[in-house]
């Protein structure tokens, strides 16, 4: 019949990485993450983060930030990191956000200075607290839902 999406109705758009299950940019996951059918589940301890990567080349020229939408069940704390690196390891930026557990959250990097095509785009999270002495890292166990540029 030429229809495309899933029968929930997410049906990802040319800006899509990422979208409950159709996984456009073909993440893989590397550290305690797994592909689930509708999100991405992670779930670090308190010592390591959670990491997922593509392979694919992406020309960022048109667009400011690379975002995802991101659900938090259980966590230690309140504090959430999404650090982005690209082309072997060069970092893309790092956002810290203050979450609200069982909520969709989105976290943002912006990427308006990378003026040309990446690849390989590695997202790590991991969940936190700071301190007087510095951070402390916490486990967490929620889904990412979409991943997608702006």
């Amino acid at each position: 019949m030429g229809i495309t999406g899933t029968w929930e109705g997410y049906v990802p758009t040319a800006t899509d990485l990422y979208l409950r299950g159709n996984n456009v940019a073909g993440w893989a996951c590397v550290l305690h993450a797994s592909l689930h059918t509708g999100g991405i589940y992670i779930s670090p301890s308190s010592s390591i983060l959670s990491e997922i990567k593509t392979s694919k080349s992406y020309n960022l020229i048109s667009f400011k930030k690379l975002n995802i939408t991101i659900n938090i069940s259980e966590a230690g704390q309140n504090w959430i990191q999404l650090a982005g690196y690209y082309n072997s390891n060069i970092l893309l930026g790092i956002v810290d956000k203050q979450i609200t557990l069982n909520t969709d959250t989105t976290l943002s990097i912006d990427v308006s200075s990378i003026a040309n095509v990446i690849k390989d785009i590695d997202l790590r999270i991991r969940g936190y607290h700071k301190t007087d002495k510095g951070y402390v890292e916490y486990g967490l166990k929620g889904y990412i839902y979409r991943i997608w540029l702006s």
